[in-house]
């Protein structure tokens, strides 16, 4: 959910980065929606473009131009166990996806709904990528 309230805050707007037109960040949007340890570690990737999925993930694991390869150390944390993501449009780069990641279980509260917009499986999926790593 939070990955998709800020797909859904920056894309229309054509903003880019990890801040929400609110100034929130990735950890604030995700206590939106539940309890989080305050030991838990919150990360966020995105990608811009009229790609398809598989070609998001590429280019986010490629990271391309960024010297700290920053959405790649995120793939493959192994902490990060809880991964949502949301797509959208983007008013200026044709589309986006926003991948947000969690080290630990952030415990539903009441604006989680029991199936996620989008999807027929529940609010949060574990990491298969970083489980199996």
């Amino acid at each position: 959910m939070a990955a998709k309230d800020h797909c859904d805050d920056t894309g229309p707007a054509g903003r880019v980065g990890d801040t929400g037109a609110d100034g929130s960040s990735t950890s604030q949007r995700v206590a939106r929606y539940g309890v989080v340890d305050s030991k838990v570690d919150i990360a966020q990737s995105i990608a811009y473009g009229t790609i398809s999925g598989a070609e998001y993930m590429r280019q986010l694991y490629i990271d391309d131009g960024v010297p700290s390869r920053r959405d790649r150390v995120n793939m493959r944390d192994e902490t990060m166990k809880y991964t949502g993501m949301h797509a959208c449009e983007h008013a200026k780069r044709r589309g986006m996806i926003v991948v947000v990641y969690a080290a630990g279980k952030v415990v539903p509260n009441k604006r989680v709904p029991a199936v996620c917009p989008d999807s027929n499986t529940g609010a949060a999926a574990p990491n298969s990528a970083a489980v199996a790593a």
